[in-house]
């Protein structure tokens, strides 16, 4: 087994987090073999579907101010109501919140090593209704502040903070990065919207991930794979590195929707005459965008649904994309590549729910797909495709609790200029490959405020390369959101 650092100071140990985990689980049977009618449907409980965004968070649905009375079972936040500030602060249109999710990792065989690997992250969300706030129709003004760390070392090789060796990540919440603590300000922006015509315009700090490349139901998975299609994953301006942008929104016709987005796409610039990529936007401002020449992150998606008001509502989106300029390579290449290009397609069908009131929520049974695609010779993943089904609202007395199976795969670019995968010895492998993840889990909801979730992931030839490099990884998870 290789060696690697050990986990840092005033951090959780896997004893520490072992007892954690055991603890919760507790709670969690308690609550659920209880089953009081009275907590089956709180004011504030979440919907069906809906999944806590543990990174890439949006601005907060204006609730009731009840809905953190009643603590602390039934209150949206663990802090309760503020001795009644909070819902004076509701009334007015400035909400409030917080979270702090943990993933705790296993990887039981494969990869590069084996062992225990998490991270944390804390987000402080404000939301403000610009109408209720100070009389200005169709505004609101969102922010948030993120603050990840890892729970452990670096593994050696390749030096990551992930021992799977998948280039996906089965902990896709939290990509890895040289730094082992970051703290941003994640998102700021101002939204407009135009009732009359049907049209959102949004300017400023904005993840790109909570419009485009998603599936809802995919939401509440784990790795990579289920957030966005791969071949987005250098491009896309999301956690840790959403950018400053301008959002369009627009309804084309009843269930038929319109995005377009034009972001700084700085990120993934890279300067072959100095040999550096960036710089990232994940904890830069304004300056970048608007001294931008060259380097911009260009994308368009519609939205066609249909049945609503039905029990089997469902979507099909598609989009399209454009990295300008010159962007670095995973490979043997020193000049970059210009203007890479990709496409995708997400499709989400529910199958079965309860009621037409059930469905309209996101619960009941739903399958969900993507494919995408982007040129081999610009692009090191250049194929990606996942399907799965996942469930909410389908057990009765539990709501909010979920399950779900997925599986994917990534075909990576036969360039060696494009890309190359890792060795066990951290030296660059053969092109080509393909990398096969697959997820299964349960979404316990303790309380509206709280939710545990463990889950199993299995990855098939990490990292790629024909022949591959890496024995399959299996990795066991534990994830729990606390929400304040």
């Amino acid at each position: 087994m290789m060696s690697h650092c050990g986990y840092h100071d005033g951090m959780s140990r896997p004893n520490t987090i072992l007892v954690t985990m055991l603890a919760l689980a507790a709670v969690a049977v308690t609550r659920a073999d209880d089953d009081p009618p009275a907590i089956e449907h709180p004011p504030a409980e979440l919907p069906p579907n809906q999944y806590p965004a543990i990174t890439g968070v949006e601005p907060a649905r204006m609730v009731d101010p009840s809905s953190y009375d009643d603590w602390p079972w039934e209150s949206l936040g663990v802090t309760g109501n503020w001795s009644g500030v909070r819902n004076e602060l509701i009334d007015d249109g400035i909400q409030l919140n917080g979270s702090y999710s943990a993933l705790m990792f296993d990887n039981l065989q494969g990869g590069f090593d084996t062992g225990f690997f998490g991270a944390g992250i804390t987000q402080i969300e404000l939301t403000v209704d610009a109408e209720k706030a100070i009389g200005l129709d169709g505004g609101l003004f969102f922010m948030n502040v993120a603050q990840m760390a890892w729970y452990n070392g670096r593994f050696e090789p390749p030096g990551s903070f992930s021992p799977t060796g998948s280039r996906i990540g089965v902990d896709g919440n939290f990509p890895s990065n040289d730094q082992s603590w970051v703290a941003q300000l994640n998102q700021f922006y101002w939204r407009q919207s135009l009732d009359d015509q049907g049209l959102l315009i949004t300017f400023g700090k904005i993840d790109a991930n909570v419009t485009f490349a998603g599936v809802n139901a995919a939401d509440g998975f784990q790795n990579g794979l289920a957030a966005n299609p791969a071949t987005l994953d250098e491009f896309l301006p999301t956690f840790p590195n959403p950018a400053i942008g301008l959002q369009i929104d627009l309804e084309l016709a009843e269930d038929v929707n319109a995005h377009f987005g034009w972001w700084d796409g700085t990120t993934p610039a890279f300067d072959p005459a100095t040999g550096e990529v960036g710089p990232s936007t994940g904890n830069h401002g304004v300056g970048s965008f608007f001294d931008d020449a060259d380097h911009w992150f260009l994308i368009s998606q519609i939205d066609v649904g249909w049945g609503s008001g039905t029990r089997t509502p469902g979507e099909l989106t598609l989009g399209g994309w454009l990295q300008t300029g010159t962007s670095a390579t995973e490979g043997d290449s020193t000049t970059g590549v210009d203007d890479v290009p990709g496409g995708y397609l997400t499709l989400s069908q529910t199958v079965w729910s309860r009621n037409e009131d059930n469905a309209a929520r996101g619960g009941g049974v739903q399958l969900f797909g993507s494919v995408a695609w982007s040129p081999a010779s610009k692009n090191a993943q250049t194929w990606s495709m996942m399907a799965g089904v996942s469930a909410t609202g389908v057990i009765p007395g539990r709501n909010s609790d979920a399950l779900g199976v997925m599986a994917g795969t990534t075909i990576f670019s036969d360039d060696t200029e494009i890309f190359r995968s890792t060795m066990r010895n951290g030296l660059p492998g053969p092109a080509g490959g393909s990398e096969v993840l697959a997820e299964v889990f349960y979404r316990i909801q303790v309380t509206p405020a709280m939710m545990i979730q463990p889950g199993l992931e299995w990855v098939i030839d990490p990292g790629g390369g024909a022949p591959a490099q890496l024995d399959d990884a299996v990795s066991a998870y534990l994830a729990v959101m606390i929400r304040f």
